[in-house]
């Protein structure tokens, strides 16, 4: 990633903006806020290039404010497993900066040129300490994220792979905001991230695609029958929260 800098005083106003639109800093004040924008660095990054690694000391969290980053971690075979994406707006690795012992617990990579904002982890500490709100929206945040997390295991040990791509197909229409989408990753990661093999995903697309479900070139997807991949996942699994 490319050496770390501070914003021009253009970009102060939106970044004051985006961290005020979401839930978690709505209760700041504007001393907080100021606090939390008084060390912050700009970092531009690549396609491919790495942001931060798992087990590295986590003294700042990330905004995205341009691109994706994928976030991941590397198997013994020497393979990936895809955890999940970012994008502009989100913040990312905020729940390290609590832990007893703060280290990035995955490794961050960009999907595509971007942008992203740093904020010092002590920063976030001080204000909370004086903040409940904060404190408070914390909470729910973390909270959130680990109800997704069971929800995920509750899934994953109870539903078959033609489920558990639907459910992936119909995540990434909700993130891409359409039925025109742009497969992140090969089709091996994606079964890393579903706990299935890449023959697996390759040979249910196969079916999707033959059932008008699907439509595929490369990389690119569109889903031509999304309440058919809704049915697929059953009454038990189609409005769960499980992706995070």
């Amino acid at each position: 990633m490319n050496i770390a800098a501070a914003p021009n005083s253009f970009e102060y106003p939106t970044l004051k903006r985006l961290l005020q639109e979401d839930p978690i800093f709505a209760c700041l004040s504007k001393m907080d806020v100021t606090m939390l924008l008084k060390d912050v660095r700009r970092h531009a990054f690549s396609q491919g290039e790495a942001i931060f690694s798992e087990g590295m000391v986590a003294d700042h969290f990330f905004l995205i404010v341009a691109g994706e980053i994928e976030v991941f971690r590397a198997t013994p075979g020497g393979d990936e497993k895809l955890f999940g994406y970012y994008r502009h707006g989100q913040l990312v690795e905020l729940y390290s900066m609590f832990m007893k012992m703060p280290v990035f617990s995955l490794n961050g990579r960009g999907t595509q040129d971007g942008i992203a904002y740093s904020f010092e982890r002590n920063a976030l500490s001080g204000i909370a300490q004086k903040n409940p709100g904060l404190t408070r929206a914390l909470l729910q945040h973390m909270s959130q994220k680990a109800h997704a997390y069971m929800n995920q295991v509750d899934f994953f040990t109870g539903s078959n792979a033609e489920q558990r791509l639907a459910a992936f197909l119909l995540y990434l229409s909700d993130l891409q905001d359409g039925t025109r989408l742009k497969l992140p990753c090969h089709q091996k990661q994606i079964g890393s991230r579903l706990g299935i093999r890449g023959e697996t995903v390759s040979r249910t697309l196969g079916r999707f695609k033959i059932n008008g479900f699907v439509e595929q070139k490369g990389s690119q997807l569109q889903i031509l029958n999304r309440p058919a991949l809704e049915q697929l996942l059953g009454v038990e699994y189609r409005n769960m929260e499980m992706w995070t």
